[in-house]
């Protein structure tokens, strides 16, 4: 039913029978009088008043004389205006109560009235209480004598007709800009499956018109042919199921363009119904060819790194939630949990290993894999060991880190480790060996010490009390065997230094290290005098480091500077510290004859000499000590220089 066709309300049904009981009463009074006494137009006036009073709900007659000019209107005409009944009416004050904008179109539409007896107008008033209203004057002309001599018609109230015109309008506007501007394709197919309707986005996803495709089952038109080039029977298509079946229907289809190539689609296929049932079917059609392209891209990729996660012989678990709840785990991780899980194992670690840390069973919440969940935070070379079912250990050493979605939000988390049990032995035996071999060096060194010093006390003696007995020959060679004597006795000093230093126990008291560095001066206070040495130091912190091995330190570095200045300039050396990433760095400064940078790893090297010893003196184990004594604290030493410009040696020391 249309807005035009609805149902009166109550009170306007009641008025519209008012109104035609009083046109009864005056067609009866009428037909009780001769017709001779009646004017010629009256009896066709009301008449007409009749019909058209039954066309219409709530009405206000009126007549209008065309040749007087006289107008006549029932008492519902100043109702419907909003009117005084005691106003005088005529077609003027009509007109002057309208829309200004409506005011020449009434005029016009008065005039065609006089011409072709037909009076058809919609047309606005101001209501003195309803406010804007909108009404429809319908009339017709009664003719005497050939011409049209009255207008007699009704005028009715359309505001909530026209009101509900609008929102329809509103709505259809509504719904065709949705459609237009929809990245979904619509389809709608009338009863015998025919298309109907194709928004724009159908009509660039099929690459047909809606002209094109309009009147053809959309099958014959986007869905006619397989991929492999076959014919694809209509009685197939589930998409043609919605409607005999009365169903809504989804799912994914391949459809076919118009210059014949093939596009992934899912659809959703629905069964249009009124009051009278199913009358069609609306498609709803999304182009997912790409999504297809990635999702099998993913799935390709996904299969290529399992693939390769099962090829690293280094076990891995991949928690899928934060709770570590799901984990999977490689062939590597699984061979692990075969080999070392057995009855002991916790199951709820996700990880299914009995895991140790310094000799204490790890509870779940502690595995690394759930640590890294839990915290968000990478868990970093961790050493663990798994106990086996057996009693044995298993030496593991990784890391663990959370996983995150695109939100920031942890969503699990994934765990590596590796089995260095092999490679712990090797390493335990290496340090075995390695002390053994320092020991036997220590214990070489010091029994090496009493015939080097025996050989240059007697060459020196020789030397002091008969040398003038020997000839420049036999006194060259004695002072040549005494100077080796020197240079081994000072080589083996150093080397027993060398070696002791890894046996030394670290300190943990914090130590200034200012007073590490006096000390180091007054030792080299001789060698600073001779050279007329500048010694420039800022202020120095407190350090965990034993005093006698920070003296050591600095006693070495500020006698290399000494040793290898420049003889051209007068010598500087600058001593500071500055924090830096949870450590103090040290740096001992200089303006000497610098090293070229290719060996600033070569001269920390054991017995590595850049010079000759007639250059300059020493035994190439100095810096080699430096390096054993901050690697020993857990730091590290290197050299920043150039040919000339001086050296910088740095090393850090744990705060």
């Amino acid at each position: 039913m249309t807005a035009r066709e609805q149902a009166p309300p109550d009170e306007t049904r009641r008025e519209l029978e008012d109104l035609r009981s009083r046109v009864a009463e005056l067609e009866a009074r009428l037909q009780k009088q001769t017709p001779s006494s009646i004017p010629p137009y009256s009896l066709s006036q009301h008449y007409e008043l009749l019909r058209l009073s039954q066309l219409h709900g709530e009405a206000a007659v009126w007549s209008l004389d065309l040749r007087s000019h006289e107008f006549e209107v029932t008492p519902e005409y100043y109702a419907l205006y909003g009117l005084d009944p005691a106003t005088r009416v005529s077609p003027g004050q009509w007109i002057e109560s309208l829309h200004p904008d409506d005011r020449e179109p009434a005029a016009k539409a008065l005039e065609r009235a006089r011409q072709t007896g037909d009076f058809q107008f919609d047309f606005r008033i101001r209501h003195p209480s309803k406010g804007k209203r909108w009404l429809a004057g319908r009339g017709r002309a009664v003719a005497e004598e050939g011409t049209f001599a009255r207008l007699v018609g009704i005028t009715t109230d359309i505001t909530e007709r026209r009101s509900m015109e609008q929102a329809l309008e509103n709505q259809a506007r509504l719904t065709r800009a949705i459609t237009d501007n929809a990245s979904t394709s619509l389809f709608i197919m009338d009863d015998r499956q025919h298309c109907v309707f194709m928004n724009p986005a159908a009509e660039k996803l099929t690459g047909y018109t809606l002209a094109e495709a309009q009147g053809r089952p959309l099958h014959d038109v986007v869905h006619h042919t397989r991929p492999d080039g076959s014919p694809y029977p209509l009685s197939e298509c589930p998409i043609d199921r919605a409607f005999p079946e009365n169903d809504r229907m989804q799912g994914e289809e391949i459809f076919v363009h118009k210059d014949g190539s093939f596009y992934n689609v899912a659809y959703t296929a629905s069964p249009l119904r009124d009051a009278k049932g199913i009358n069609g079917t609306v498609i709803e059609v999304i182009d997912i060819t790409e999504q297809k392209r990635i999702l099998e891209n993913l799935r390709r990729r996904t299969e290529e790194l399992e693939t390769i996660l099962n090829l690293v012989p280094m076990p891995v678990w991949i928690a899928l939630d934060e709770r570590c709840s799901q984990v999977q785990s490689n062939r590597a991780a699984q061979l692990l949990q075969e080999t070392a899980g057995g009855p002991g194992a916790s199951p709820s670690s996700g990880m299914n290993l009995t895991l140790l840390r310094d000799g204490r069973e790890l509870d779940p919440s502690e595995m690394p894999l759930q640590l890294a969940a839990a915290s968000g935070e990478p868990q970093l070379d961790f050493d663990l060991e798994a106990l086996t079912w057996d009693g044995r250990k298993v030496a593991l050493v990784g890391s663990a880190l959370p996983l995150r979605d695109p939100s920031g939000a942890v969503r699990g988390s994934v765990c590596a480790l590796m089995d260095y049990s092999a490679r712990k032995n090797i390493e335990n035996e290496l340090r075995r060996l390695n002390r053994e071999l320092e020991q036997f060096v220590y214990t070489a060194t010091h029994d090496l010490q009493e015939p080097i010093r025996t050989v240059s006390i007697f060459s020196e003696l020789l030397i002091r009390r008969h040398s003038h007995r020997l000839d420049g020959q036999a006194a060259e060679f004695l002072e040549r065997v005494r100077g080796g004597a020197l240079r081994m006795e000072a080589l083996i000093r150093d080397l027993l230094e060398y070696t002791r230093i890894g046996a030394l126990r670290i300190s943990a008291q914090p130590a200034p290290a200012s007073a590490a560095l006096e000390a180091a001066l007054e030792n080299l206070a001789g060698a600073i005098r001779s050279a007329n040495v500048s010694i420039r130091a800022d202020q120095l912190p407190e350090v965990r480091m034993d005093p006698v091995h920070l003296q050591q330190l600095f006693q070495n570095l500020i006698g290399n500077a000494i040793k290898y200045r420049e003889p051209s300039r007068p010598p500087v050396i600058h001593v500071s510290a500055e924090p830096r990433d949870a450590t103090w760095q040290f740096s001992v400064a200089d303006n000497g004859i610098g090293i070229d940078p290719i060996h600033k790893e070569r001269i920390f090297g054991l017995f590595k000499r850049l010079h000759n010893a007639s250059e300059y003196s020493g035994t190439g184990i100095g810096l080699a000590i430096c390096q054993r004594i901050v690697e020993r604290y857990g730091g590290r030493i290197w050299v920043e220089s150039r040919p000339g410009e001086g050296a910088t040696f740095r090393f850090t020391i744990p705060v």
